[in-house]
């Protein structure tokens, strides 16, 4: 659901996959482009999941900038704080074990220049 103060402001929706869409905002002068994900869990096969974050960077790489983009919803990965992360992607706020998916995130985030905001607050 979008708020109604924003219905204007949507120039286009996308309904990517199942497990992606997208919305494309102009507000103020600046574009956004909303990502809504839901990556599949660790009961499905990783190559599924690898399938899931190729289809994000298809979005990632074919998007006109300077459009800012927010990635949002269930990655299903768990970034821990003994993990490689990077202090440009993942702040000391993490979850105490990593899983494989939590590092395959934190490269695609560093790849890509995006950070991930709930490391950021206790």
């Amino acid at each position: 659901m979008v708020s109604m103060a924003l219905q204007d402001s949507i120039e286009d929706v996308i309904k990517v996959s199942i497990k992606i869409m997208t919305i494309k905002l102009a507000v103020q002068k600046r574009e956004f482009l909303l990502v809504q994900v839901y990556a599949p869990d660790s009961s499905y096969p990783d190559e599924e999941y690898e399938n899931f974050c190729q289809q994000i960077q298809m979005l990632l790489t074919t998007t006109k900038y300077p459009t800012e983009v927010i990635i949002m919803g269930d990655l299903n990965a768990r970034i821990g704080k003994e993990s490689k992360a990077r202090s440009a992607v993942c702040v000391k706020f993490a979850y105490e074990c990593q899983n494989e998916r939590g590092q395959y995130l934190l490269d695609f985030c560093e790849m890509n220049g995006l950070v991930i905001p709930s490391t950021f607050y206790k």
